[in-house]
């Protein structure tokens, strides 16, 4: 999402690049972008479609971590909090030093806490 123009602002070209996906012209392209190209859905109800990899791996990865939290039971359970407790504020914390860190970030906050009278 860090690019120009982003993906789903335009409806992608068609395979001979000679006008837009049809189905995207049908709906909008960010529509188009979340349930096509993001989700992978299929087109009908009568087309199943196939697995996608990339959800069933991080769905069996975050089961595989529950496996792992109750493994030894509650005592090892406390000391998994701990971790999954601070990891989100770790995160954030990256992400607020990566933002304040942009050009224009700056401007951006001058703008969000000026009063509008």
């Amino acid at each position: 999402s860090c690019q120009d123009p982003l993906p789903w602002a335009t409806c992608p070209l068609n395979s001979n690049r000679t006008g837009y996906e049809e189905e995207c012209e049908k709906t909008s392209s960010t529509q188009y972008f979340w349930y096509r190209q993001t989700l992978n859905i299929s087109p009908s109800l009568e087309a199943s479609g196939s697995v996608q990899w990339e959800q069933a791996l991080c769905l069996t990865l975050a089961w595989l971590v529950v496996y792992l939290c109750i493994l030894r039971g509650t005592a090892s359970t406390g000391k998994v909090v701990y971790v999954t407790a601070s990891l989100p504020y770790c995160v954030l914390i990256i992400y607020l030093i990566r933002g304040l860190t942009l050009h224009g970030a700056v401007n951006g906050l001058v703008y969000m806490f000026t009063p509008k009278v």
